[in-house]
């Protein structure tokens, strides 16, 4: 039964009468002193004397509150039977006369349901869920110890009389011990102070973010936090709610005043800075040295992060788990249950001796009630009504698979207060609720919203304005997407899995940042992998590569789920790397180097290569590549066929190819480059028209265009022939401005006047 804080003296009874009394304390120290002692006639004396000791303890500055309980303690006697040492022919061998021992132990229940025992006379204690287990457990603690030991070392586990444990609460000293450390005075955590926050007074000074809702994991948490330090791993699907339960934790504890402290940090925050060999390892020990002082806890974030190899060896995992798992400190990490497998067979003492705590996704049917409350204590000016916020949540659950509820609502909901900061209250209705989601993922509204269509041959034309003399390529990347819009794409698959094929510089990458500015609004939303660079043995695993500073496939996938990703001239890279994508393009999901599973089924993966190129007819043939007899598909997809293994091809939703462009084709690029050339800031800023005449425009498409590249000569010979002129004539004349700059051709040569 809790009760206010006081002490606890473990009285024992010798035979003439006489009491010798303990105090007993909750937190041991890696180099400790015995505890305060006292010895008299009755309790008072021992009292007394223990008074004397408790003033001087005070004195060296030992810290009294780790000697306050707030529990009850009752005794209890277990028989234990040893084989002392006894000597064959000058030889110590374990003797086989048994030995009966009758030690008493201390136990206390506590709130959670658990049992504190503790072995005062030896500073032995543990959490035990039953009692009769204690029993069994100390025989094998003490008479394993004892085994074949001198028999002169009974005597110290002999049977004493009179073992009870009372309750002592001197208020004159109380008052001292409880407020030997001001809980918000951080002045004496340096190390901690640099590579993590204090939550518990951040909860009391009301600045941790707004947590909503009530549950019973954070009280789960609190509880087991209050019994002492030990290890809690949460495990649950990222967005479930976690971290959010932490602050729940926080702010209970914020209430008790003699609560542990909660330090928030990463794997990434304990590193930074740490460049010299041995650096990083000496900042961990400052770390658990300080949270051991007052028996702090240490909230690590991912755990996988926390075993990820370092340079010169060893992990994070490893240099703190002497202390989490001694329980000299109390530590807290989280993990998905991809990532548990991962760090189990990392780091198997550290996760065995966790304490694990599930985290479910929230129910589907508190959802609103949880987004209105959130709404209306973030007090943001936007506020979506009943019907707006279901919108919302059918969008997210959608378009954002790899996050779990609530989290990603309140995300969405965090944006949305940010981007009306500084805008009028006002009420979103579910149409302005779409227009708010399809600027939140970069999706267009066309394709979110069922009032809006989006026909495979409108999103053909869309592309096709960028991409010319692709028709057929632009047609069955307009399907995929369709099929997208109607929700008919498969589930559990990415968005797609392109494959384009053909010549060089005919818009196979092209057609891919088309895909990406119609999807996204933003061609940036395109991570580009060369897969040249992916040729050599080992290289897949760098697809998986985390950690900071460390550009990969997933950490891309990671930051931007919904993105278009582009594995240019696939077909050089590493086996390897294929059998790696054999999973991505099947199931939409890869497990990067730390274990945790990155969602891919809201991305558009996009392959090019050149294969069966020099085998594609020339210009004037096949002019539609989507014919099933066309020469040059049949020459492409044998060539695609040949190269990849039929279980790579098989995960190819299509395989595109793509014809050489005509006279025709290459024109309308120049168009289209030119074009491009206008909306430039040095003509928009000054206000300068170009116009260029017929005769050059027919003279970069001739001179632009070759057989073996494509276009791609073209936009450097745009850049040679009017780009560098126009900004050699601006840098040299400030007043240029307000004027038409006209290009023709002289003697063969563009000119700019």
């Amino acid at each position: 039964m809790a009760e206010l804080p006081g002490f606890r003296i473990y009285l024992t009874e010798h035979h003439d009468g006489r009491l010798t009394g303990v105090l007993m304390r909750w937190k041991e120290y890696w180099i400790d002193q015995p505890p305060p002692s006292g010895y008299g006639r009755d309790e008072a004396e021992v009292q007394e004397e223990l008074e004397a000791r408790i003033h001087e303890a005070r004195a060296t500055g030992e810290d009294l509150g780790r000697y306050l309980w707030t529990e009850r303690f009752e005794t209890r006697r277990v028989s234990l039977s040893v084989h002392p040492a006894t000597m064959v022919d000058t030889l110590p061998v374990v003797g086989h006369r048994v030995t009966p021992l009758r030690p008493s132990f201390a136990w206390s229940k506590l709130e959670s349901g658990a049992f504190r025992v503790m072995l005062p006379r030896w500073g032995w204690w543990s959490l035990f869920e039953d009692l009769d287990d204690v029993a069994p457990v100390l025989e094998a603690l003490i008479g394993g110890a004892l085994h074949g030991k001198d028999p002169r070392w009974l005597y110290e586990f002999r049977e004493q009389h009179g073992e009870r444990v009372i309750p002592w609460r001197p208020e004159r000293l109380i008052g001292a011990a409880d407020k030997k450390k001001p809980r918000d005075d951080l002045g004496d955590f340096p190390e901690l102070g640099r590579v993590a926050d204090e939550w518990v007074t951040r909860a009391r000074r009301k600045k941790l973010p707004l947590v909503v809702g009530e549950d019973d994991i954070s009280e789960v948490i609190t509880r087991l936090v209050i019994e002492g330090p030990q290890p809690i791993l949460l495990v649950g699907a990222p967005g479930v709610g976690k971290t959010a339960a932490l602050r729940k934790v926080a702010a209970r504890l914020s209430k008790d005043k003699r609560a542990p402290r909660l330090w928030s940090t990463s794997a990434e925050r304990i590193l930074a800075g740490m460049v010299y060999l041995g650096m990083w390892q000496e900042r961990c020990l400052a770390i658990t040295e300080e949270l051991a002082e007052d028996g702090d806890y240490l909230y690590a974030g991912r755990l996988s992060s926390l075993c990820r190899p370092l340079g010169g060896g060893g992990t994070l995992a490893e240099a703190l788990e002497g202390p989490i798992t001694g329980r000299d400190i109390g530590f807290i990490a989280e993990c998905s249950e991809a990532e548990l497998v991962h760090c189990q067979r990392a780091q198997p003492s550290l996760v065995n001796a966790c304490r694990l705590i599930r985290v479910p996704e929230a129910k589907a049917d508190r959802m609103l009630e949880l987004l209105e409350t959130y709404q209306l204590r973030t007090r943001t000016r936007a506020v979506l009504d009943p019907q707006s916020l279901g919108r919302a949540v059918r969008y997210l659950d959608r378009y954002v698979p790899g996050t779990r509820f609530p989290g990603k609502a309140f995300a969405f909901l965090d944006w949305l207060r940010l981007e009306n900061e500084s805008a009028r209250a006002r009420h979103l209705d579910p149409a302005a609720t779409t227009r708010a989601f399809a600027d939140y993922t970069g999706l267009p509204v066309e394709l979110i919203s069922d009032a809006r269509g989006a026909t495979a041959d409108h999103i053909k034309e869309r592309l096709g304005r960028g991409v010319i003399g692709q028709g057929h390529a632009c047609a069955v990347a307009g399907r995929v997407l369709a099929r997208f819009k109607a929700g008919m794409n498969d589930p559990g698959r990415p968005l797609g899995a392109l494959f384009f094929v053909g010549p060089t510089g005919v818009g196979k990458t092209e057609l891919a940042k088309e895909l990406a500015r119609y999807m996204f609004g933003d061609p940036t939303r395109m991570a580009r992998f060369d897969m040249a660079e992916y040729a050599h043995r080992g290289a897949a695993r760098r697809l998986l590569e985390v950690g900071d500073g460390v550009v990969s496939l997933a950490t891309r996938l990671a930051a931007q789920p919904l993105s278009l990703v582009l594995f240019d001239e696939i077909e050089k890279a590493h086996p390897e790397v294929h059998d790696l994508l054999l999973g991505v393009l099947d199931e939409g999901r890869l497990t990067d180097v730390d274990g945790r599973l990155i969602d891919a089924r809201m991305t558009l993966f996009v392959m090019t290569s050149n294969l069966g190129a020099d085998a594609a007819p020339p210009i004037g043939f096949g002019d539609d590549p989507g014919d099933a007899g066309d020469p040059a598909r049949s020459a492409h997809l044998g060539a695609v066929r040949a190269h990849f293994r039929p279980e790579f091809f098989g995960r190819f939703d299509h395989v595109v190819p793509f014809r050489h462009l005509t006279p025709e084709d290459v024109a309308q690029i120049v168009d289209l480059e030119l074009k491009k050339l206008r909306t430039r800031r040095g003509f928009t800023q000054r206000r300068i028209t170009l116009r260029v005449d017929p005769a050059v425009r027919a003279w970069l498409a001739d001179h632009g265009y070759h057989r073996s590249f494509g276009a791609r000569p073209l936009r450097r010979l745009i850049e040679e022939a009017i780009v560098s002129p126009v900004a050699v004539a601006m840098a040299e004349d400030p007043s240029l401005q307000d004027r038409e700059l006209v290009v023709s051709l002289d003697r063969g040569v563009p000119r700019v006047r």
